[in-house]
């Protein structure tokens, strides 16, 4: 039922949200040019010793893009998202053999009925021609945003688990590892910690957005 439910909330959303900004409500093909003007570029940084990168600051458009896309299936939101996705450029000549997106738990999936990450990342894959890997499997339950920072760096090794059907896509190769949102970097260590288990794997995340500074 929810998964016909996001179905039918999709369905409306493309027939009808183009005519405005999902943002602003201006009248306009998608997200106006004013909002998307108003993103704050972000750059690199690192989440201990994982190098890597984020497009936006959490804050404004960036928030409320996310917003739009995660809990409203907005496909405007998804598709400015995207765009940028496209454009973006690793730093120092890293050249990612797959995307590994974090996937969603399980609290999430059956509440959202879909896996916003997962299904941004298959669409930024296939327009670049990169391959997809789903090769994490998320054990946490659902309550990351009622901890305290402490709270979810402990336990990163329980966090997520590989797919063993996907180990032979994963090792040896240049994995570049994408999430929505980077608040503590917790997600990103826990999926760090078990994809270095693989041999001869190479690391680099990028997020949409960072929402405050990491230690």
């Amino acid at each position: 039922m929810m998964a016909k439910a996001t179905l039918r909330k999709g369905i409306v959303s493309l027939l009808f949200e183009q005519r405005e900004c999902p943002i602003c409500k201006a009248s306009s093909d998608g997200v106006c040019a004013l909002c998307l003007k108003t993103l704050r570029p972000y750059g690199s940084f690192a989440v201990g010793d994982l190098p890597g990168d984020a497009l936006f600051y959490y804050c404004g458009t960036a928030q409320a893009l996310l917003h739009e896309y995660k809990n409203h299936h907005c496909f405007a939101a998804k598709d400015a998202l995207l765009q940028y996705l496209i454009q973006w450029t690793p730093p120092g000549g890293f050249t990612p053999d797959c995307i590994v997106p974090i996937p969603s738990c399980r609290a999430n999936l059956k509440k959202r009925g879909f896996d916003p990450c997962g299904d941004l990342a298959r669409s930024w894959g296939r327009a670049l021609e990169v391959p997809v890997v789903q090769g994490l499997i998320n054990l946490r339950d659902g309550q990351q945003k009622k901890k305290n920072r402490n709270q979810r760096l402990q336990n990163l090794q329980q966090a997520f688990a590989l797919r063993e059907d996907t180990i032979h896509q994963l090792k040896g190769r240049s994995i570049l590892l994408f999430d929505d949102v980077a608040t503590t970097g917790a997600s990103l260590r826990g999926a760090q910690w078990v994809l270095e288990k693989l041999p001869e794997v190479s690391l680099r995340f990028l997020v949409v957005a960072r929402a405050s500074p990491l230690a």
